[in-house]
């Protein structure tokens, strides 16, 4: 039997409002009793909520216990920040909703919303529909509705096996360099920072914190996904993520496809980043048909990555998006050789996504790179990947299991490892380089304190001029489209939507 939440306004339905007795939430409890397999537990029931007891605690475990959550956006006021007359609905039934979607998934949250009602911008590409609420002979669409989702998700559970067992693919070498601490990753510079359990937690962290990428940033890539890419790709049946970390800007690429049938499939060097980027987005969209995971060291093995999706994955016939963000391409080692590789990959139908770190926008040279060095040596984002990088090298270096500074730094706590990293220039070296107006930071552990040129590199991040970063990427591609969006003084993140140079129509 299904239990079914029903959530909704005071004002709009409770059997103490003389008021309310034709609405709509009214209606929906009465016809989805009679169905046998439902039990309805109503936010008005005191069996569902007793009085006296905490509302919101009581709430966190319905989202548990319940298979469904049906929400009622009414019309309740007037947005008075704005002259013109905007309905909104009562802000404890988005905080309801909110709790729904995060512990059930979008598919299992049903929202029933007003036709006058003001659309939050998040709910973009979710395909909200709208009601009549005045209507009571209009009340039955809405009912349709939520039975059509339910039994949707319901089929969905019970023949689709690979969206509820996500499947991974592993290169059997790489991930065996990685779990037996082979000594050829000791040579791995960026990559290392991402290896691991801690590390994947570390990396969970920082995407998950709202400085990293902020509701802002967020906001202006949903419109250029919208107003610039959506137009292009209205046919997409993949998306493949090189680098995916946890998936949150994969969720807002896949709300803005309109194919109903999409296979996502992230490609990471960390398995445990690839199942919460699955776990993300197979929870959190309605569009996702199949998801896969390969996990591989996609920097390395870029051809092998490309027999495997052609021969196992996705169909030459099918249009791919393929997604490479988070300004990952400004820590691999070989851009031009990676891109080289990387255009081969693409077939003639496909799109590609990348991003990157850039300067000097349209000639506007306001960057500081001691201001945005000394940002990143105090930020928290940097230090828990270059500890998780440390203990990588340590693990499969032997240089560094005899070194004592080395062994010194591996003896700390963890707190203070973050603490101690920058101090004094005893652990941290950071080599500045400037070529062609772009800058590289490279970080290196001091093996030897006297001695920086043998120092091990642990981690590198470039900084693109605008023009070099535009011209690398379309020395391969057909650059179609393109967002900066500033994320500092003088720091931007610039975004092109590319074609492969075979399938421009022009």
């Amino acid at each position: 039997m299904d239990k079914i939440f029903i959530g909704a306004s005071y004002n709009h339905y409770h059997p103490e409002n003389e008021n309310s007795k034709d609405s709509l939430a009214a209606y929906l409890f009465e016809e989805l009793n009679k169905y046998a397999n439902f039990e309805i537990k109503p936010w008005w029931d005191e069996k569902t909520i007793k009085p006296g007891v905490d509302f919101f605690k009581r709430l966190i475990e319905l989202s548990g216990i319940c298979d469904f959550g049906i929400f009622i956006l009414s019309n309740e006021h007037t947005d008075m920040s704005t002259i013109r007359n905007i309905y909104l609905s009562n802000d404890n039934v988005y905080i309801e909703m909110g709790m729904f979607i995060a512990k059930k998934g979008v598919d299992k949250t049903i929202f029933i919303i007003d036709k006058e009602l003001k659309i939050p911008s998040d709910f973009s590409g979710l395909k909200v529909q709208q009601y009549d609420f005045s209507k009571k002979d209009d009340f039955k669409k809405p009912l349709n509705h939520i039975i059509d989702r339910i039994n949707d998700v319901k089929k969905k559970q019970k023949n689709n096996i690979e969206y509820n067992n996500f499947k991974l693919y592993l290169n059997h070498r790489t991930n065996n360099y990685i779990l037996n601490h082979n000594s050829t990753i000791q040579y791995w510079n960026s990559k290392l920072a991402y290896v691991g359990l801690d590390a994947a937690k570390a990396w969970f962290n920082i995407e998950s914190n709202p400085n990293y990428l902020t509701n802002s940033y967020k906001s202006k890539f949903r419109e250029f996904l919208k107003n610039d890419v959506k137009p292009i790709t209205m046919n997409i049946k993949n998306v493949v993520s090189l680098g995916s970390g946890i998936g949150t800007l994969d969720q807002i690429i896949v709300r803005n496809c309109d194919f109903d049938a999409i296979k996502y499939i992230p490609v990471e060097i960390n398995p445990y980043l690839a199942y919460k980027a699955l776990d993300n987005i197979t929870n959190n969209t309605q569009n996702i048909q199949a998801s896969y995971a390969i996990i591989d060291d996609f920097e390395a093995e870029i051809s092998q990555l490309s027999h495997f999706l052609s021969k196992a994955l996705v169909l030459k016939e099918e249009e791919s998006l393929f997604t490479f963000l988070g300004g990952t391409f400004c820590n691999i080692d070989n851009p031009d050789t990676f891109l080289n590789e990387f255009s081969k990959l693409i077939d003639n139908n496909d799109y590609l996504l990348i991003d990157g770190f850039t300067i000097n926008i349209e000639g506007k040279d306001c960057y500081d790179n001691n201001s945005d060095l000394e940002k990143r040596l105090k930020g928290d984002i940097i230090k828990p990947l270059l500890i998780e990088a440390i203990i990588n090298k340590f693990k499969s270096s032997v240089k560094f299991q005899n070194n004592k500074i080395a062994k010194e730094f591996m003896s700390l706590s963890e707190k203070k490892r973050i603490e101690c990293l920058f101090y004094n220039n005893k652990y941290i070296n950071v080599q500045v380089i400037e070529s062609k107006g772009n800058f590289i930071y490279i970080f290196k552990f001091k093996i030897h304190n006297y001695d920086t040129d043998q120092s091990s590199t642990i981690y590198k991040v470039k900084r693109y001029t605008f023009n070099n970063f535009k011209n690398k990427v379309s020395d391969y591609f057909i650059i179609d489209n393109t967002i900066n969006i500033k994320i500092a003084e003088g720091l931007y993140k610039t975004t092109f939507f590319c074609k492969t140079k075979t399938n421009n129509n022009e």
